[in-house]
């Protein structure tokens, strides 16, 4: 017989197992499982378990490139219309100055030769000679002023066209809003690489390579450890247990292996 034992209350229950659906979040061809992933194979958290095809995103990458690409285009011949357009201010304001300036010294010159002048009227001639000086040096000024400014706007501009045309397709500036569309493209190229989220053993396979899968619709099943299990007792015997109590758990088919565990929480 037995020197010393322990009496055990036996309890039918269930093992709770967490299950992991391996599934796209959008609509898409199945494209592989990764390498080594079969039935029965041990997986840990984060590894890689299939791919779907990313061939409709990359459309997308290469639609939203071009998109920028003609947009920066059309920038580009902006810049160079108004590029024109300065140069044509520039060239009439210069030959206004030009104009000016030639007035200007066939009046001065004129009133040169009238410097030694006595007769009253040609001191009126010399006087009224004298004021047109002034208007003409005054918008001569004024001019000058004029072909400075567009001189160095076709400048800056003829600098932007240069920018504009030598620019790379990755270097094209983005805007808040094609910032945000590229973050969304790129999340979603992300989740066609479908990972794990614990460590456990895959299970099922069910997808073949190739299939169109919607979202959420399952491409692997994976299983992992039983964090807890359900036991089941009579009322009248629930009295005997509380938490923290040591139990140990035999499975209904080996009955000649025994777990040992701790009561963490009892129903009311």
């Amino acid at each position: 017989g037995y020197s010393q034992g322990i009496v055990f209350d036996r309890m039918n229950g269930v093992v709770d197992v967490y299950q992991e659906s391996i599934s796209p979040t959008e609509d898409g061809t199945f494209l592989k499982l990764a390498p080594g992933i079969e039935t029965g194979k041990e997986v840990n958290a984060g590894d890689v378990i299939a791919e779907m095809d990313q061939k409709m995103i990359m459309l997308e990458i290469s639609r939203f490139k071009a998109l920028r690409k003609i947009r920066a285009i059309s920038s580009e011949q902006n810049i160079r219309e108004e590029l024109v357009k300065l140069k044509d201010k520039f060239w009439e304001a210069d030959n206004d100055l030009k104009d000016i300036t030639a007035e200007l010294g066939a009046k001065r010159t004129r009133l040169q030769a009238l410097s030694s002048a006595r007769s009253d009227e040609l001191k009126t001639i010399k006087a009224d000679l004298e004021s047109e000086i002034r208007e003409l040096e005054e918008r001569e000024t004024r001019r000058a002023e004029k072909v400075e400014f567009f001189e160095s706007a076709v400048t800056a501009q003829a600098d932007m066209l240069n920018r504009a045309t030598d620019v790379n397709e990755d270097e094209i500036p983005m805007d808040a809003e094609d910032q945000e569309k590229l973050k969304i493209i790129q999340e979603r190229l992300k989740r066609t690489t479908l990972t794990v989220r614990r460590d456990g053993k895959v299970d099922r396979i069910l997808k073949e390579p190739g299939e169109y899968v919607k979202a959420g619709e399952s491409i692997v099943k994976v299983v992992a450890d039983p964090t807890h299990i359900l036991g089941f007792l009579p009322q009248q015997e629930v009295a005997a247990v509380k938490a923290n109590d040591e139990v140990w758990i035999t499975s209904a088919i080996d009955r000649y292996t025994t777990f040992k565990s701790t009561v963490l929480d009892l129903s009311p």
